[in-house]
């Protein structure tokens, strides 16, 4: 199915700080767009060329959400959110990308939502998108990496997704706390050890090049193919 970019004016209904360095920004576009789960959309503000953001919602609703980290006050997104907090409305082309289930090979085997930071935010739509067509047809596996405990901004959602549906299975890795009771070290390590053959598994991968890519490698020495995952950096980070 063809999906259509628009471009369209958004309403700021809601700036959210979360317990980490995320702030959850809720915009209503005047449009109803067309988008699937796991695309992204680009604000148009001033003084910032790339404000692009995943958009965090499943598609059908009157709002849609984005994730922006805000690590200090000299970065972009810092600025950006600024701007959003004095602005009432925002222009926003929705509908950008091709990561989404489509563009996989119809397949029965695990699906890995692999995200790293707000990464998250690709999952979260994609996992909405799933829960809202019926009982999961597949099971779907989300590896969630983060630095500190306090970057899990949203943890108990997909904890409450891993209660409620019987095939969704949750995993957080946290890289940089001793204390952390759960998995530690690298998202690759936490998959491997799930899943020492991957030759049945599709992955959707969401972070920066260098963890998308290495990720990859590692995967593919457990039987991983690179046409079995999808990820928005294969399009504006492609290798040479």
């Amino acid at each position: 199915m063809e999906h259509v970019l628009i471009q369209t004016e958004c309403t700021i209904r809601s700036i959210e700080k979360t317990s980490g360095q995320v702030s959850i920004i809720t915009l209503v576009p005047d449009q109803q767009p067309d988008y699937r789960a796991g695309q992204y959309l680009e604000l148009q503000i001033p003084g910032q060329e790339h404000a692009f953001f995943t958009i965090a919602s499943g598609p059908g609703h009157e709002s849609l959400d984005i994730h922006v980290v805000v690590p200090d006050e000299s970065s972009n997104s810092h600025a950006i959110v600024q701007y959003l907090r004095q602005s009432n409305r925002v222009t926003a082309k929705i509908g950008l990308g091709s990561c989404y289930l489509d563009n996989l090979k119809p397949e029965t085997g695990p699906l890995l939502l692999i995200t790293a930071g707000t990464g998250f935010s690709q999952a979260k739509a994609i996992c909405e998108e799933l829960f809202s067509q019926g009982p999961l047809q597949r099971e779907v596996h989300l590896y969630w990496g983060v630095k500190k405990v306090q970057d899990l901004y949203m943890h108990d959602l997909p904890q409450q997704w891993h209660e409620e549906y019987p095939l969704f299975h949750y995993c957080a890795v946290v890289s940089d706390q001793i204390d952390w009771q759960g998995k530690q070290g690298l998202l690759y390590q936490a998959i491997q050890a799930d899943f020492p053959d991957l030759s049945k598994c599709q992955a959707i991968c969401c972070g920066s090049p260098s963890m998308v890519y290495a990720t990859r490698e590692e995967l593919m020495k457990h039987h991983f193919r690179k046409d079995q995952m999808l990820s928005d950096v294969f399009d504006f980070a492609p290798e040479p």
